[in-house]
């Protein structure tokens, strides 16, 4: 996918891809609830790249993660998207596109997922009680002292043969400790592993 190819994605409800002079996809967003039913591929697919990339970007015994996927927008100046192309230039151009489609919205997680090790899902309001003050890190290494702080991850991006998928990560352990960005994994003997990483955000 040349870089003078791509000019930009933006997913505010929909994500267009401009080739040249010509309009090659443009997706629009659903904003309803993701299938979460034992039989949709996304919601199972979904759930092995989050696991996937705890286990092969971490490796912790237990997670502190966000029970809502966290909405995403690529900007609209195209930044992030060179960005990704210079770091991942065989980016599919379908998996960019339902990548943006599907981040666009939160999306609830399940408490029930498989993810490789023992985790809690925590809402926006528990996070907010527990970061009232300044004492909020202590706070929260006392409430889950087996966790090296919280992770949020967007939905996934997938490619059209369900081989490769994109995800955003955000993960803090204090307040000035933080990092996120980018993955991309591949399918390989149908396990998913992590195949490059774009980190955008570091504190």
């Amino acid at each position: 996918m040349p870089p003078d190819l791509l000019r930009s994605c933006a997913c505010h409800g929909r994500c267009v891809l401009v080739f040249g002079v010509g309009l090659l996809m443009a997706c629009e967003a659903d904003h309803t609830p993701l299938d979460d039913s034992p039989t949709d591929v996304h919601t199972s697919n979904e759930r092995a790249v989050y696991a996937a990339v705890l286990a092969q970007a971490y490796g912790a015994s237990f997670y502190v993660i966000r029970d809502h996927t966290i909405a995403y927008s690529l900007d609209d100046s195209g930044e992030e998207l060179a960005s990704l192309q210079t770091e991942m230039p065989d980016l599919p151009i379908d998996m960019v596109a339902s990548f943006c489609v599907r981040s666009a919205t939160p999306q609830p997680l399940s408490p029930d997922m498989d993810l490789g090790a023992p985790y809690k899902l925590v809402s926006d309001q528990e996070l907010q009680e527990i970061f009232k003050d300044l004492d909020g890190w202590e706070r929260f290494n006392e409430k889950f002292p087996d966790a090296k702080g919280e992770i949020g991850f967007t939905s996934v991006g997938f490619s059209s043969t369900e081989d490769e998928a994109l995800v955003r990560w955000r993960h803090q352990w204090d307040w000035l400790a933080g990092d996120g960005g980018f993955i991309l994994l591949v399918k390989v003997d149908g396990v998913w592993r992590v195949s490059n990483m774009l980190v955008t955000l570091r504190s």
